[in-house]
């Protein structure tokens, strides 16, 4: 894994949507700051996924869990970064 070609164009696109749910400016320490939280969510999620399918029961994984996944994630990400749970119109299939 590149700084260049896979760290740092995650990092700006983080940056762009925290700078943007923050109003603030993308280069300034809030935003930053607020990356950094969005992009260390992401990459726990991603570290203890094994823990997560665990507790979902990984025999009967299917669409609901997804679903589950994402309806509660949404919510709590948008209001990291003081958006509305709605803001994005992303959703799971069970909203």
């Amino acid at each position: 894994m590149t700084l260049s070609g896979r760290i740092s164009p995650m990092h700006d696109a983080s940056g762009k949507a925290a700078a943007a749910g923050l109003r603030r400016d993308p280069q300034g320490q809030a935003a930053l700051l607020g990356t950094q939280a969005l992009i260390g969510q992401i990459m726990f999620f991603f570290a203890y996924r094994f823990a997560v399918c665990a507790w979902l029961d990984p025999d009967n994984y299917t669409r609901e869990h997804i679903d589950f996944i994402a309806d509660t994630l949404i919510p709590t990400t948008s209001a990291s970064l003081g958006l509305p749970s709605d803001a994005v119109g992303a959703k799971g299939t069970l909203a």
